[in-house]
């Protein structure tokens, strides 16, 4: 793409989208086992443990998708950027 004449961002751009869409992905997956852990591990197993309310638990969904996106994001404009030297 890059002999034809497009710039950076566009021969960058689908590589940082999918991996935004993949830190997304990641963080619904996190946010999954985490609300399964928080319904489905008996309280007498985490007796030590201080209690987390739901609210705060449903607070970590949005959270966890923006760092994961911010990050995959980052990192691969960061590495496309070194190697889009032509």
């Amino acid at each position: 793409m890059k002999l034809v004449g497009a710039s950076n961002w566009f021969v960058q751009a689908p590589f940082v989208v999918e991996a935004m869409m993949a830190g997304v992905a990641g963080a619904v997956a996190g946010f999954a086992l985490l609300l399964a852990g928080e319904l489905l591990v008996p309280t007498e197993w985490t007796r030590a443990l201080p209690p987390v309310p739901n609210g705060r638990v449903w607070l970590t969904l949005p959270l966890l998708a923006a760092a994961g996106a911010g990050v995959s994001g980052c990192t691969a404009w960061l590495t496309l950027r070194f190697h889009l030297r032509i």
